[in-house]
């Protein structure tokens, strides 16, 4: 596996004046690595070999919003709307 190439551009031209800007201290213990970079596998060396990416609908199907409390949006929207018979409601006071 060849050495991922150094990425300081990032790191080195950012202004001070940028949101999120803090500067790394001197001593910062992981410096070296941190300055590395993000690591860039080649198709099929031995990382990719055994992490293969992921097939685009399962990973779509991780990030699916999901109802977390079953029925909860049910009883929101019931709450909401209270139930009226037809004959209680007055069209000439809607507008």
């Amino acid at each position: 596996m060849t050495a991922p190439a150094a990425n300081t551009a990032n790191t080195a031209t950012r202004s001070p004046s940028a949101p999120g800007y803090m500067p790394m201290p001197a001593s910062f213990r992981h410096r070296s690595l941190f300055l590395h970079g993000r690591p860039r596998h080649q198709k099929f060396d031995d990382f990719w070999l055994r992490h293969p990416p992921m097939d685009p609908g399962r990973r779509a199907k991780i990030f699916a919003p999901f109802d977390a409390l079953k029925g909860f949006r049910e009883a929101i929207d019931e709450q909401s709307n209270p139930l009226t018979d037809n004959n209680d409601i007055d069209i000439r006071s809607i507008s």
